[in-house]
């Protein structure tokens, strides 16, 4: 009984942390100028009117980038944005609907931080508790949401701590068949809102491993299956996301193609 009431103390105080990270914001009743406010802000307006008309997801721009249908949506995943959708349906007021995003945002950092830091240290839940704090809080963290109001990054940041969690898990601990569905898990949840931070994720994962054999090649077998098996798993987890990527991808390996051709063709003639 005490476990519980401790647990749901830390949610509570996560909660009221959230709150007061949004909470001098919310009150100007304005969304302040940041590097990239206004991309971000016709992304979220996309979602909740494709959310608002009957839809789940958009490629397009349909209501938002002078309408003209560019397909934002290939390139930079829109999962996360549903959130702000539901959001903006239930409080309908623009400002508060977008602090309120954020304020979702920073509860879920809260709690996969929590959980990441409960992990590392053993099941201490006081160095949890001033890791995630210190970790949410920090410069960086604000910075993407109030200084460059980057959505994407700012909430796949939210699992950075997850992904790494989870080789820690194969690599330290051990445990394989935990760490390989953290990992996956952990790096699919970061694609589902920014391609770039996943894929810094495991480049640097890719140089912690290799610096990691200089010293321990005990378990090479075992821990390369793993994280192999990872591989599969985050490959299978963002297919919605990969395969519009792909295609976007062909189509502009076609164009540029097209494009030097006709250079060469012009040259020879």
């Amino acid at each position: 009984m005490k476990k519980h009431i401790q647990n749901i103390g830390i949610v509570g105080l996560f909660a009221i942390i959230s709150y007061l990270y949004v909470w001098s914001f919310v009150r100007t009743g304005i969304i302040y100028v940041s590097s990239d406010r206004i991309f971000h802000l016709e992304r979220l307006e996309e979602a909740y009117r494709t959310l608002k008309s009957g839809h789940l997801l958009s490629y397009i721009s349909t209501y938002s980038a002078a309408r003209i249908g560019i397909a934002t949506g290939q390139g930079y995943p829109s999962i996360n944005l549903i959130i702000y959708g539901l959001i903006r349906l239930i409080l309908v007021k623009p400002v508060v609907s977008y602090y309120s995003y954020i304020m979702v945002e920073q509860f879920l950092g809260l709690i996969v931080a929590f959980y990441a830091g409960w992990v590392f240290f053993k099941g201490s839940k006081k160095s949890a508790l001033i890791f995630a704090v210190i970790l949410r809080t920090s410069t960086y963290v604000m910075y993407n949401d109030f200084g460059r109001a980057d959505i994407g990054e700012a909430w796949a940041l939210i699992f950075v701590p997850l992904a790494l969690i989870g080789y820690y898990l194969i690599v330290a601990r051990k445990e394989y068949i935990k760490g390989t569905l953290i990992l996956s898990l952990g790096l699919s949840l970061e694609i589902y809102s920014h391609i770039l931070t996943v894929v810094i994720t495991i480049l640097f994962l890719f140089i912690v491993y290799i610096l990691h054999l200089l010293s321990d090649r005990k378990n090479i077998i075992v821990e390369i299956k793993a994280l192999i098996m990872s591989a599969i798993l985050f490959i299978l987890e963002s297919l919605i996301i990969l395969i519009p990527l792909i295609d976007l991808l062909r189509e502009h390996m076609g164009l540029l193609q097209a494009h030097y051709c006709g250079i060469i063709t012009i040259i020879h003639h």
